[in-house]
Order: structure tokens, then sequence, then C-alpha cells
């Protein structure tokens, strides 16, 4: 028989236990700022209240890099209001989970469905300069079936490279033929 000071440590372990698988499943699987979850400070942006929208934006950028799986989610999926404003919530966690996002947006712009490659060739275009790969995911895209798309990359493309080459007037010669197409 087990003695009563054994049974209460195999009760008081097993009680740690459950609060501990309890406390996995309860907590919010996503970052959280001043009590509420990304997904919370994300449907703010785009509110007409300054103040809420502004303290939506430094939520977004306090969580960086945490955030960034939410936002891929969300880049990835059907709803294209959801799709716009992680677009934007990516442009406000900085500038590490952007070059982290790269990867996951070059194989975006390759979705089946044609708003989330459009919205990947978006997000891509206003991170070219930050990896090379960009370049060749957007030149990709400007051959997409989609025209809207295509257009999209190359306005974007043609859009980038002038200011590049507005602020380096030398630049970098492969982006200044590029450039001239």
């Amino acid at each position: 028989m087990l003695t009563k000071q054994i049974r209460r440590t195999l009760v008081g372990i097993g009680v740690l236990t459950l609060a501990a698988v309890a406390w996995q499943f309860m907590r919010p699987s996503q970052p959280t700022y001043d009590g509420r979850t990304l997904m919370h400070w994300i449907a703010v942006l785009g509110s007409s209240d300054a103040d809420d929208e502004a303290h939506a934006f430094a939520a977004i950028q306090t969580m960086g890099t945490n955030a960034l799986p939410t936002i891929l989610r969300l880049l990835e999926g059907r709803d294209s209001t959801w799709r716009q404003k992680a677009k934007l919530a990516l442009f406000l966690v900085g500038e590490e989970p952007q070059v982290k996002s790269i990867p996951a947006l070059v194989r975006l712009s390759r979705a089946a469905d044609a708003g989330v490659r459009l919205t990947a060739v978006e997000c891509l275009s206003q991170l070219m300069f930050n990896q090379p790969e960009v370049l060749s995911a957007l030149q990709v895209a400007q051959n997409d079936a989609s025209g809207v798309i295509g257009s999209v990359s190359r306005k974007e493309v043609h859009k980038n490279l002038s200011n590049f080459c507005t602020v380096f007037p030398r630049g970098n010669a492969s982006w200044q033929r590029e450039l001239k197409r």
C-alpha cells in the first residue's frame, strides 16, 4: 500500500500536469498585446478611430517576428479584406520579419488563387531590394495568366526600379536594363 505522503505527492504531480496541459490549450495561439490577440489588432487596421488604429500600429510593430505566422496565414486566405489588412500588418512588423517572409511570399506568388498571387506580388514589390529572389519572382509574375497580376507586377517593378535609380543614379546595371523593358 502507498503511504499518505506518496499518495499526496502523486496527486500533486497529477494536478500540476493537468494544469500545464490546460494552460497549453487555453493560451492564445498567436501573440498578444495589452491582452488582445494579433487578430484583434489586425481587425482594427482601417478603423475610423485614429487612436484605435494608432494603438493597433504600435501593437503590431511590437509583436514583430512573432506576428509573422499569423500574417502569412491571412495572406494565403480567401478573404481579400483580411489579405489587405495582413499586407499592411506585414509592413508594420519591421524589416527582419519582412525579410523572413520573402520565401513564403515567393511561394504565394505561385498560388492557385489569383487573389493570393496578387497580394503576394504587391508585398514582394515593396520588398524587392531586400533579397535577390524577389526580383526574379516578380519577373515570373509579369507573365502570370491573370492579366491583372502581370500588369501590377510590371507596374510595381518599373515604379520601384525608377525610384531606386532616382536615388542611386548609377544603380545596378541589371536593374537599369530591367527598367528599360
